[in-house]
């Protein structure tokens, strides 16, 4: 039986996941998007859009970096989004 996912679920997986980002040593969804990294999956237009979103549902998570890392798990084999 699937159960839908809370967004407090939701929330949770993305922490964790940028918790292990930032384990991986390049300092963070949050560094990353600080230092200006490219992005491997999204355009500049894409990246703003999901900043906006992210922003709308968790005020900050722009700042965040967001985009950067749904840009990253989008590319992993092991990735932490749910609805990849």
């Amino acid at each position: 039986m699937n159960r839908p996912i809370s967004r407090r679920h939701a929330l949770g997986q993305i922490v964790a996941g940028a918790s292990a980002l930032a384990a991986g040593g390049i300092g963070g969804p949050r560094a990353a998007r600080a230092q200006g990294a490219a992005l491997w999956h999204f355009s500049t237009d894409e990246a703003a859009t999901l900043e906006a979103l992210g922003d709308t549902l968790l005020p900050g998570a722009g700042v965040a970096g967001i985009a950067h890392y749904v840009d990253d798990q989008v590319g992993r084999e092991d990735s932490l989004l749910f609805l990849k």
